[in-house]
């Protein structure tokens, strides 16, 4: 397995691109621009995919991309920074990881039902990455922005939370806690194992999850240089787990046992989020920032904050689970 080429580029050039999800029943694509407050929403039809997709690529062609890339995409007004989300099976409605808590919300006609705000009472906390598992749970963690997390005591720095609905009512448990950026959230096919990064570590870890949603046998997955710091993550039917690295310029793909099979450079440092899916579940889909580069990096990296979208040699892609909040 490899990535092929690049299919196409979406210019939206966001401050920091986050959250992408593929939802297969819409063949639509969603993501988050945090700093921006911007929920982005790009159908992918067959007619689209058709256009986006064809060759030759030139100037001409790439400029009716742009602009046909431009009527298909919907962006919407957030009322704060949204750092993840994930399906349900009410209509226009995202379980959302906002910066301050938890929620229903309805995109289109902006209406929020808070479910949870258990980090509310912190200025120097927001919730970040998160991701629903096979068995309906939300998995969402929080971040630590402000404060030296050296000199907060342990339950005031980030934690990772588990979220699930039992007869009509939310539940909440603490999995983790002592977290500086909690991130790349994942599971494997058989909904068994979890992997889960603290960016800062540069390491991602993998936990035994049996079915009550309980985490042990804590075992490092993989480790990174000093500056790379793994960022959002997903995995394949395959059970391989694909990692965006931040700092790093890439993406990474490793085996379930940890062994690193390739990594596909960017020409983006800031790699943010990735996932898989397209029209036959083989498009790598990775957004990416440019939050804080600062003029003279972003001068040599003028696509930094675009979504990029890539062929992947084998049909790979997971579905995602919706949750069911009706």
């Amino acid at each position: 397995m490899q990535i092929n080429r690049l299919l196409f580029e979406i210019t939206c050039q966001n401050v920091l691109g986050e959250g992408v999800l593929w939802h297969p029943k819409e063949q639509t694509l969603y993501w988050t621009d945090i700093e921006g407050k911007s929920l982005y929403k790009c159908s992918m039809t067959q007619e689209v995919t058709q256009m986006l997709c064809a060759e030759p690529a030139n100037k001409h062609t790439t400029a009716l991309r742009e602009e046909y890339l431009h009527q298909v995409l919907q962006v919407f007004d957030l009322p704060s920074r949204l750092g993840s989300f994930a399906f349900t099976n009410s209509t226009d409605t995202l379980l959302a990881g906002f910066e301050d808590g938890l929620a229903l919300y309805n995109y289109t006609n902006n209406e929020l039902t808070w479910l949870s705000q258990q980090e509310v009472n912190s200025d120097n906390i927001r919730f970040n990455d998160g991701k629903c598992d096979h068995n309906g749970r939300y998995w969402l963690g929080s971040m630590v922005e402000k404060d030296d997390i050296k000199k907060m005591p342990i339950e005031e720095q980030g934690s990772l939370y588990s979220f699930s609905f039992e007869k009509g009512q939310l539940v909440s448990e603490r999995a983790l806690s002592g977290v500086h950026i909690s991130n790349g959230l994942c599971f494997s096919p058989n909904g068994k194992r979890m992997y889960h990064t603290d960016s800062v570590t540069h390491k991602i870890y993998q936990y035994h999850l049996d079915e009550n949603g309980r985490i042990s046998a804590k075992k490092l997955f993989a480790k990174f240089d000093k500056h790379c710091f793994p960022d959002g993550a997903c995995t394949d039917n395959q059970g391989n787990v694909w990692a965006a690295i931040w700092g790093g310029a890439c993406v990474v793909c490793f085996n379930s046992k940890g062994q690193e099979l390739f990594r596909h450079p960017l020409p983006v440092t800031q790699v943010s989020c990735l996932a898989i899916g397209g029209p036959n579940m083989n498009w790598l889909f990775v957004t990416s920032a440019h939050h804080n580069l600062g003029e003279e990096k972003r001068l040599k990296q003028p696509r930094a904050g675009n979504l990029f979208v890539y062929e992947i040699s084998d049909s790979v892609g997971v579905l995602e689970p919706q949750i069911e909040v009706s």
